[in-house]
Parts: structure tokens; sequence; C-alpha cells
């Protein structure tokens, strides 16, 4: 049998990039060889996220290590800095332990590297919180020598423990604003950059190009959304400054979140921000992003219009529509007008290619059987035939028939593009959304008769929303002879999946048609952890290219074809942290 090192380096890096960080770390230090080949993934996302408790993650060794070896800085593509969002994590400035002689040495050389530099030194706060071994001013030296940052996750909270992060990252995403005769803006001229007004004047503007130029690789920024967790931030703490990345330039992709105090003023400050730095408001519509993931978030409708004035180069969309009762703070449920969506969209119907909208309206005080069904605050359906462009859409089923009773008798009337190539129907909304697998022994006394009874009457009333969806699946098939796949989300909870006729029957219509069928299978509740939040299971059971094959599955984490998976999945992250759902046998 051969060993690892005889295999070709595309299958040893294909191996190996499914190992976690510690396990690489593990190989990296077997031999020379294994060293050499793990070494590219081993930094290529780098994890440094303060977690509960006192400890910080040693990110001054992390920035000495690139300066003594910047052959490592070629290697990192992701970045994570800030708080987790975990629970007991203190925010505010965070300091690392002090420092030994190896420790002040490179200090020194960091020193040495950024001297002179006006981007840094104008002023005297930066130097200084280095000096006090600032958490959030190591965060800052490494974001301006990465050179080939892809993607960067921001985690912090309303006592800034990135404040000078922050400050670099909001200068480089408005560098189009440094030109001499500029009057220092009110809100920065006392920031950790420029001592003063008169620092201002003095600023090498070619130096901050030459430093915003690194700047283009970063394509990708993620504000308070944990990609390996799914896990929200506290939404009294969270604090999003969407600015700094809206204008950043080569920024693609941009995913955050809108807490329920911020919903009317993140666009207010962000235009007046914008406005500010970069002349009119119009000038935002020269943004390059062409993705947004808005995840976990409540009152969004009153912000798509000003959201959607400065994407005037949009692809994709993609919005987590969330709210919980039980969080007295958050006010009670939105109202969500789909003719409002359907209204903004149209400023955007020329470049959308790809939506994507889920909706989970939940009191996670509550067992799944006492989930609050809040249809009477969503209205009327989405309206999509302006859109030319829109090939992929993503919703539950009602944002398409508009009825929200799931009643099989109620027509269903689409009013989509002819342009729609692949539809994926979701079972938000619907009593399937929310069971799972319950275990009652982690009850003092178990379920009393009266809730056992509602739960019996809620997992009937589940089946039966199934049904409907299985039905309505068939009627959009038959009717969208423009479509070249359809997939169906299975709910949550396995026992509720579809059955094997309903399945047959999706399968033959679909192969009638010339139409692909896939089945979408979210894999947290099956293998009973929350490792797979954000894990699909794809079986396909008729592709008009290949008719005669079998159902096929196939794996997806974090994406399927661009699509963000993982939505709607607050509230179960938060039964499985109270160990309501029962855990696997696997």
């Amino acid at each position: 049998m051969p060993s690892i090192t005889e295999l070709s380096i595309e299958l040893v890096e294909q191996i190996i990039s499914y190992l976690d960080q510690p396990a690489l770390y593990a190989l990296s230090q077997a031999s020379k060889s294994s060293y050499a080949i793990t070494l590219p993934v081993l930094y290529r996302h780098v994890d440094l996220l303060i977690p509960p408790g006192h400890r910080i993650p040693r990110i001054d060794k992390f920035l000495f290590n690139i300066l003594d070896r910047p052959q490592i800085a070629n290697y990192v593509r992701t970045l994570r800095v800030g708080l987790s969002p975990a629970s007991r994590v203190s925010d505010g400035q965070r300091f690392l332990p002090g420092e030994n002689d190896v420790e002040r040495l490179g200090f020194k050389r960091a020193m040495d590297l950024f001297d002179g530099d006006p981007l840094l030194f104008n002023g005297n706060d930066l130097r200084e919180a280095l000096r006090a071994r600032d958490y959030g001013a190591y965060a800052a030296l490494l974001l301006l020598i990465i050179p080939t940052l892809c993607r960067l996750e921001i985690h912090d909270h309303r006592n800034e423990t990135l404040r000078p992060f922050h400050s670099v990252l909001e200068y480089m995403s408005n560098r189009n604003r440094f030109r001499k005769d500029a009057p220092p803006p009110k809100n920065l001229a006392d920031g950790l950059l420029f001592g003063s007004k008169s620092d201002w004047h003095k600023f090498d503007c070619d130096s901050v190009t030459h430093r915003a130029v690194r700047f283009t690789a970063i394509e990708e920024i993620s504000l308070n959304c944990d990609s390996k967790t799914g896990h929200q931030h506290d939404l009294d703490l969270s604090h999003i400054k969407v600015w700094q990345a809206w204008n950043l330039s080569g920024i693609r992709r941009v995913e955050f979140m809108i807490t329920h105090k911020s919903d009317r003023t993140v666009w207010e400050q962000m235009h007046w921000r914008l406005n500010r730095l970069s002349g009119p408001l119009n000038a935002m519509k020269s943004t390059t992003l062409t993705n947004l993931v808005i995840r976990h978030s409540s009152r969004i409708t009153g912000c798509l219009r000003n959201m959607f004035a400065g994407t005037q180069q949009l692809r994709s969309l993609t919005c987590e529509l969330w709210h919980d009762v039980s969080q007295k703070e958050g006010g009670d449920v939105p109202e969500f007008s789909l003719n409002e969506w359907s209204n903004a969209l149209g400023l955007v119907q020329r470049t959308l290619e790809t939506l994507v909208l889920s909706v989970e309206f939940c009191d996670s005080s509550q067992f799944f059987f006492k989930q609050p069904r809040e249809a009477g605050h969503i209205t009327d359906s989405l309206n999509l035939e302006g859109l030319e462009k829109l090939t992929t859409l993503e919703c539950p089923v009602p944002f398409i028939s508009g009825d929200y009773t799931f009643l099989i008798i109620n027509p269903i009337e689409p009013r989509l593009p002819p342009s729609l190539r692949h539809l994926t129907l979701r079972t938000d909304i619907s009593s399937a959304q929310f069971p799972y697998p319950f275990d009652t022994s982690i009850l003092p006394e178990g379920l009393s008769y009266s809730d056992a009874r509602e739960e019996v009457k809620y997992l009937m009333s589940a089946r039966m929303d199934v049904t409907y969806l299985a039905s309505a699946s068939l009627f959009l098939v038959d009717q969208l002879g423009h479509l070249a796949s359809i997939s169906v989300w299975q709910p949550p909870d396995p026992k509720l999946d579809w059955f094997d006729s309903q399945l047959d029957d999706l399968a033959t219509t679909c192969k009638n048609k010339g139409i692909a069928a896939k089945v979408l299978y979210p894999m947290a509740m099956r293998w009973r952890s929350t490792s797979h939040w954000n894990l699909a299971k794809e079986v396909t059971l008729f592709d008009p290219q290949y008719p005669e094959n079998k159902p096929s599955p196939r794996m997806f984490r974090g994406e399927r074809s661009g699509v963000p998976l993982g939505l709607a999945t607050q509230y179960h992250l938060g039964e499985f942290k109270k160990r309501h759902i029962r855990r696997s046998l696997r």
C-alpha cells in the first residue's frame, strides 16, 4: 500500500482538505515531507476568534511568524477575527498576556516594518494600542500584511474589541476620497489614524493607494455571521458596520445581519458616511457588489429600496427572514409584504439572476408543537415577472401560491419570469418546519396529557402540509414548462419525509416534462449533530441527460450551486443546546 507521500499532490491536497485544524497541525509535524504538503492547507483558513473565558488566541505570535517567514502570508485566504458568538464572551478591549524577550523582538520588527507609514503613525493611538498588546491592533496589522486575503470574517460587539481594525478597514475602503484638497471628515479626525485635523493635510495619498492595492484581493466579507457554527450573535450586543465593506474596491460578496435595533438606522448611517466621504449618494452605484447574503434578520423590508439603490450590479440575493417572538426587545412579529419586495426587486430586475428567501418565525421558549403560525403577518405573493434575468429561485411554496393556509383546493397562480430555469421549494411557514425527534426523557415529569395531545395534533397537521407541498410541486412542474430542474426540501425531521409514492410521482412527472427532479435532505436532524447545521444531501430522482441512471446522492456543505445552506436553523440549534433533541446512535 503506497504511503501518502507517494500519491499525487492533487490527490493529497484533496484528502487533507477534509482534516480540521488540529489534525492538519499533527500531520504537519510528522515529517519534513508532510510539513511541506500540509503547509498551504494549514494556513489557508486562519481562525483567531476569541472564545469564551479568559484565553485569547496568540494573534501576536501568528503575526511574528509571518514576519519571520513571509511566504506563509501567501497561503492565507480566509481570516476570522473578533469575538465568538458563543455565550459568556467578554467584549471591549482585550489585551494579550505579557511578553518575553523573543516577543519584544518581534514587536520591534513590526514597528520597524511600518516605521514612518503615515497610514498608521500620524497619530499615536494605534502605536500605543500595539504597545499595550491590544488584540484589535494586531488584527489591524494582519489585515495590512496578508497580500492574498480573499475572505474576511469580522465578529464584533458594540464595545468594539476590534476598534483599531475597524479604523484601518474604514480608511482603506474609502481610499477614493484621499485627496489633499478634501476637508478632514469630522467623524474620523479624532480617530486612531490621525492625531489632529492638521495631520490630514500632511497625509501621503500615494502611500494609502499602495496599501489599498492589496485590499482588492478581498472579495468576500462576513459581518457577525458565523460560518462554522451557524449561531447568531447576541442581538443586544451585535454591532454591524456595513459601510466598511460596501465600498471596498474589488468586493463581490457581503454577508451580514440586521438587528431589530438597527433596521432603520444601518442604511441611514451608511448613506451619511458614504455621502461625506465620497460625494453624492448616487456615487454608491459604482459598488462592485454582486452577491448579498442577509442572515437571520427581521425588519428588512423597510431597507430594501435603499439597499438595492447601492447594488446596481447585484446578481445574487439571499435573505434569511427570522424573528423570535420570545425576545421582548425584538418587538412584535414584523409585517412582511411580498408586494413591497416585488416592487423593490424592480430596482435590480436587469441584473438579478439568483433569489433565495427563507422564513423562520419562532418562539425559542416553546416546544416545536407550540410554535406560532404567523401567516397573518405575511401578505400577498411574489410577482417576479419583470425580473428578466432571474434563472434560480428558492423560496417557501406560499411565496409563489399566496396560500398560507396550505389548502389543496385553493388555486395556484404563479407569477414567475419565463427566464426561470431552476426552482427550489422550501418547507418554511408550514407545520413541518419545526418538528424534531423530541427526547422527552430530559423533562422532569415528561409531557402532560394536554401537551401530548397537542403534539399529536401538530404532527398530523405537519403531515397534511407535507402532502400539500408534494401536490403543489407537481402542479408547478406541470405549469412551468420552461424549467430545467426542480428541487424540493424535505422537512428537518426525517419522520415527515415524503412517502415513496410521492417521490415516484414527482420523478414520473418530471420525466414526462424532461425536467430534472431533485430532493434535498437537511442532515442536522438525520445525523443529530449541530456540526451538520449547513450540510445537505441532494438526491437526483431523474436527470434528463442520463434518464437511465438510478437515484444518486451528493453531499453539500456550506453552499449548493452557489446558494448558502443552513438557512432557517436558529430554532433547531437552540433546541440542540437545550438537549431536547434525541441524540444519534451513530
